[in-house]
C-alpha cells in the first residue's frame, strides 16, 4: 500500500519514463488540465498539446534520452503537494555524430494537484545548472531564460510550506530518514549554513573533505559555487537507538573562469537520531573514490573494498515497517552495493535459486543463481572499480509478484585500470515473495549508451 509521498515519487518516474519513450499517451496522463510548464531551456506551455508539440521538436537530434531524476523530496499540504528533484539528463546526439554523449543537469520544483485520478503535475518547473558536451546547432539559439525556480531552501521554508507543517502524516519512517539527509545535502548545495547547522545534531562527527575541528559547516556548504549532489541506492535501517542511512554519492562543481565542471562521487554513510525535531544527523562519512577524466588516485580495489565496508552494516535484515515497493527497490540497491563491493555471498540473498537473467552488456543468458553470481564475479574482476548508480526506480506489485524498471549510469575504470568512464542502461526485474521478504526470479539489464570518458 503506497502513501501520498510514494505516489508522487511514482509520478515522476513515469513521467521521466514516459518522456524518453516517446510515449505522449502516458505522459499526457501525468499533467492535470489546466497545467503549467516552465523550463530554463524551453519556452513556458500552458497546455500538454503545446508541450508535446515542443518536445517533439527536439526529439529527432537525439538518438536516445535519460531523464534521471534522484533526492526526490515530497511535502504534502491538504490536495496540493510539493516536489523537488535533482537531475541527470543523458543524451546520446543524432546529429552530427550518434555517439556523441551531452549532460545536463539541474532541479525540478513542481506543484501537485490530487484528481479523481490521483497526483497530477499541475506546474512543472526546470531549472538547468550545468551542462556537458555540445548540443546541436538547432538547440543553441537563444530561448527565453525562466527565473531560477528553485536553489535550496527559499528563506527557510519548504516550496512555501514550513518544514514542521509540511510533512504527511502516512509518510513512512523510511522516508523520514531519507528526507532528513535529503534537507542536510540540498541545503549545502545552496550555501545554506543556517539550515545546515539545524540537521546536524553533532557537528563534530563530520568526517568530510576539509572538515575539521569546528569547521564542518564550512565544508559541507558549496562556498559560493554552483554544485549539485545526486544520493542514490540508497540502504536505510532503523533501530531503536537511531537510524543508519548509506547511498552513492555524485556531486558536480561548477567551473570557474571557462574550467570545465568538476565531476566526483563516492560512497556515503550517515548515522542518524531522533529527538522532538524529527531525524537529525548524528555522524556523516563520505569517502570519494573518483573523478571525472583521471585515473583513480590509489589502487581502484580500494574502492571495491571501501564500498565492502559502507555495506556492511546493512547486511542485516531490516525489521522496520516498509512497504513492498520500498523493500523491492531497496532489494535492487542491495543487488549493486553487493557487485561494486564484491560481495556476491551476500548478493545470493537478492535472488531465487533458478533465476533466469540477461545481460546484454556481454555477460550473456543465466539459467540458474549459482552461474549467474559465478560468472558476475568473473566479470567484476576484470573491472578494478564499479559504481552502478540508479534512477527513476518504478515498482508494481501485484498480490505476491512484482515488476521493476529502473535507469542505470554506471561509472568504472577499464580493464585494467585508468581513466573513470560512464555508460548507461536499464534494468527490468521480476521478483516475488519468499517468506518475509523478496528475491527477483527475473533480472534483465539492457546497456543503452557508452562507455565514454
Amino acid at each position: 500500500m503506497t502513501n501520498d509521498v510514494q505516489q508522487i515519487k511514482k509520478l515522476m518516474n513515469e513521467y521521466a519514463w514516459a518522456l524518453d519513450l516517446c510515449d505522449w499517451e502516458s505522459l499526457s496522463r501525468c499533467f492535470a488540465d489546466p497545467m503549467e510548464f516552465h523550463s530554463s531551456t524551453m519556452e513556458s506551455c500552458y497546455d500538454f498539446p503545446s508541450l508535446k508539440a515542443a518536445v517533439q521538436a527536439r526529439a529527432p537530434l537525439f538518438a536516445l534520452r535519460r531523464h534521471m531524476i534522484s533526492n526526490q523530496y515530497v511535502r504534502i499540504d491538504g490536495d496540493r503537494g510539493y516536489f523537488y528533484g535533482n537531475l541527470i539528463n543523458s543524451r546520446e546526439l543524432a546529429l552530427p555524430q550518434p555517439d556523441d554523449l551531452f549532460l545536463a543537469g539541474g532541479y525540478y520544483r513542481n506543484q501537485m494537484v490530487r484528481t479523481p485520478d490521483g497526483w497530477k503535475i499541475a506546474v512543472k518547473c526546470w531549472q538547468d545548472l550545468w551542462t556537458e558536451g555540445t548540443l546541436p546547432a538547432a538547440m543553441t539559439a537563444s530561448a527565453p531564460q525562466f527565473a531560477p525556480v528553485m536553489h535550496g531552501i527559499d528563506e527557510g521554508s519548504t516550496f512555501g510550506v514550513p518544514d514542521e507543517q509540511a510533512s504527511d502524516p502516512a509518510s513512512s519512517p523510511r522516508q523520514a530518514v531519507s528526507d532528513a539527509v535529503l534537507r542536510l545535502f540540498r541545503a549545502a548545495d545552496a550555501d545554506d549554513r543556517d539550515a545546515v547547522s539545524v540537521t546536524l545534531a553533532d557537528a563534530d562527527r563530520i568526517l568530510w573533505p576539509g572538515a575539521g575541528s569546528g569547521n564542518a559547516v564550512d565544508a559541507l556548504c558549496a562556498g559560493g559555487a554552483k554544485r549539485m549532489t545526486y544520493l542514490t541506492n540508497e540502504l536505510i535501517r532503523i533501530n531503536p537507538d537511531g537510524a543508519e542511512f548509506a547511498s552513492y554519492f555524485y556531486q558536480v562543481t561548477g567551473g570557474t573562469d571557462g574550467s570545465e565542471n568538476r565531476h566526483t562521487g563516492g560512497f556515503l554513510a550517515v548515522s542518524l537520531t531522533q529527538d522532538k525535531k524529527g531525524w537529525r544527523i548524528r555522524s556523516l562519512h563520505y569517502e570519494q573514490i573518483w573523478e571525472k577524466g583521471k585515473p583513480l588516485c590509489d589502487d581502484p580495489r580500494d574502492g571495491t573494498q571501501l564500498a565492502a565496508r559502507f555495506l556492511a552494516p546493512f547486511s542485516v535484515a531490516d525489521n522496520a515497517p516498509a512497504s513492498d515497493e520500498e523493500r523491492i527497490a531497496e532489494l535492487h540497491a542491495m543487488y549493486t552495493w553487493c557487485f561494486d563491493a564484491g560481495d556476491f555471498a551476500l548478493m545470493e540473498s537478492c535472488f531465487t535459486e533458478d533465476v533466469q537473467c540477461n545481460f546484454e552488456s556481454g555477460m550473456g543468458k543465466r539459467f540458474d543463481r549459482r552461474s549467474m553470481i559465478d560468472q558476475l564475479a568473473i566479470d567484476r574482476d576484470l573491472k578494478p572499480f564499479y559504481q552502478h548508480y540508479t534512477f527513476n526506480t518504478l515498482v508494481s506489485v501485484e498480490g505476491d509478484r512484482a515488476e521493476l524498471n529502473c535507469y542505470a549510469f554506471t561509472r568504472r575504470t577499464p580493464d585494467g585500470g585508468g581513466p573513470v568512464l560512464c555508460a548507461g542502461g536499464r534494468y527490468r526485474a521480476t521478483a516475488v515473495r519468499q517468506g518475509e521478504g523478496w528475491a527477483f526470479s527475473h533480472f534483465h539489464y539492457q546497456r543503452d549508451y557508452g562507455p565514454y570518458q
